[in-house]
């Protein structure tokens, strides 16, 4: 692509196995031939836009003709390994060789609770329970005086359960620190259950975490700082851990976004917790706590069992059990499919081989906002220092108009012919987001910045808007008539089979449109 906008005509190698790509590209190079280096200098942008849509439209037309699986983009739950898919597809109706499926397997046995830490014999989800928290601490190196909880109710229900756990004395209070959307949430909650204040607010204008400055501002006598690593809405991410040498209450981490994608310093930390849906199957909450948190604290009298930490098994004491029912059973489906995710993960080359890939896709994806230099369609003004590698955030240049051109971009030029399962907007922010998890194929990547192209092109050109706009309308009957016809329409929002005045009315509804990759 590339090689197409600085004027080679050398592309055979980009546009494949499509006849209409082919005399497309046969029709653009032609056209090059023969057109004056003037002409042709001021056509490059739109003759690269039309290489990448060619590439879309390849990938479409593969997707029906083979049957791979659709680019999901959804910011979650994110797209998971397709070994890992394709693993639990075999062992769904027999588990192991069980002759029982893994969701009809019981985590229980005759002698439960007699046995803890040790699998019953024969007994294949109870080893299974247990080697999944072996391969956790393996991963991530944590400590072995942490516990480890396989726990229901998301990062969202943790918003809760954190406070209600560790603010159980009379004078207990809790610091936060205010980096965006998830982390004023999460400070709301704890507000409900106790003493909470947000005592300093990180943006990334000072490009690194002040870990320093943030411990002088705690308040005397606090029982935990609560720090989101990832801010995903706003694009923001700590990349260094608090130094050794932290003096400040014991830190509370929420890693949803993050976890499994670098290394991180669990020892640095009291409790880390990440839902799943990024880069962990979804269904479940990780949550790892030290034991000396749970002893140094106690939980109000209003927390229920489900959330309460030191009734779950995974926590108990002498001996935590991962596996047993206590106080309910733990999410078996989603921690099975977290086993075979780790597994993947140790066939590619563990965390730190998940790191670099992430960086190196997060990289071409801000390149798509850095190449233009401020002109473009697209701008990032996040300090590169704290650029989320997980979430990257491009934000729409100009008002109303040009968002209702990007609109009209992505309904006529990218989303009909690339195939995409699922492009939404949330939030209501004139954003971009492109979550970038580490199991996503370079190939999508490479969807995402042929869409950014794509976009930039045709949507800094009002002309070609105006001209479009009557198309768009005969978009929206063509698509009706499809669904009249019994074939399926992957709609922009997700919602495969809308009919096509609410796929329009939902498309055009927010200002915030958000991709998302998946670590996957």
């Amino acid at each position: 692509f590339d090689k197409l906008a600085q004027g080679s005509i050398q592309h055979a190698g980009v546009i494949t196995c499509s006849a209409s790509n082919m005399s497309a590209a046969s029709m653009i190079t032609q056209f090059r031939m023969l057109g004056s280096s003037r002409l042709t200098s001021a056509l490059r942008p739109m003759l690269a836009a039309a290489t990448s849509m060619m590439f879309l439209q390849t990938s479409a037309i593969q997707h029906k003709q083979t049957g791979v699986r659709a680019n999901n983009f959804g910011a979650g739950p994110a797209a998971l390994p397709e070994p890992v898919l394709r693993r639990a597809q075999e062992e769904f109706l027999n588990f192991q060789g069980s002759g029982i499926g893994v969701m009809e397997w019981t985590n229980l046995d005759a002698e439960s609770g007699q046995h803890p830490g040790v699998a019953a014999p024969g007994h294949k989800l109870q080893e299974m329970f247990l080697e999944t928290e072996q391969k956790l601490r393996a991963s991530l190196e944590i400590p072995a005086d942490y516990r480890i909880l396989f726990m229901h109710g998301g990062a969202v229900g943790q918003f809760s359960a954190i406070p209600m756990n560790l603010l159980g004395a009379t004078d207990a209070k809790a610091d936060f620190i205010d980096m965006g959307f998830w982390s004023r949430k999460s400070l709301l909650e704890a507000k409900k259950y106790g003493d909470a204040e947000a005592i300093a607010t990180f943006t990334g204008e000072t490009g690194q975490a002040p870990w320093h400055e943030w411990e002088t501002k705690c308040r005397h006598g606090a029982t935990y700082l609560h720090v989101c690593l990832s801010e995903t809405v706003q694009g923001i991410e700590l990349l260094t851990d608090p130094p050794r040498e932290w003096s400040g209450p014991p830190i509370v981490l929420d890693a949803t976004s993050t976890l499994l994608s670098r290394h991180i310093d669990i020892s640095a930390y009291s409790l880390v917790y990440a839902s799943g849906g990024k880069n962990l199957p979804a269904g479940m909450v990780t949550v790892i706590v030290k034991k000396s948190l749970l002893e140094m604290t106690r939980a109000q009298t209003i927390t229920p069992l489900v959330m309460d930490y030191r009734l779950h098994a995974g926590a108990i004491d002498p001996v935590p059990s991962v596996f047993e029912s206590k106080p309910n059973t733990p999410p078996t489906f989603a921690v099975y499919l977290l086993g075979l995710t780790l597994d993947y993960l140790e066939e590619q080359g563990g965390v730190d081989a998940m790191h670099g890939r992430t960086s190196r896709r997060a990289h071409d994806l801000y390149a798509v906002a850095d190449r233009a230099g401020g002109g473009g369609f697209y701008i990032n003004n996040i300090d590169p220092r704290v650029r989320s590698r997980m979430n990257a955030v491009f934000t729409l240049k100009g008002g109303r108009y040009c968002q209702l051109c990007h609109r009209v971009t992505v309904l006529l030029f990218v989303a009909p012919p690339s195939g995409c399962w699922v492009l939404e907007h949330p939030r209501r922010r004139p954003h971009r987001r492109t979550s970038v998890d580490h199991h996503a194929i370079c190939r999508v990547v490479q969807l995402l910045r042929c869409y950014g192209r794509v976009a930039d092109t045709y949507s800094a050109s009002p002309w070609v808007i105006l001209c479009c706009v009557w198309l768009c309308v005969v978009v929206c009957i063509a698509v009706g008539a499809l669904q009249g016809a019994g074939k399926r329409v992957c709609a922009p929002s997700g919602r495969a089979g809308l009919a096509p005045s609410l796929w329009a009315s939902h498309f055009w509804r927010d200002s915030h449109h958000h991709v998302q990759l998946g670590t996957r």
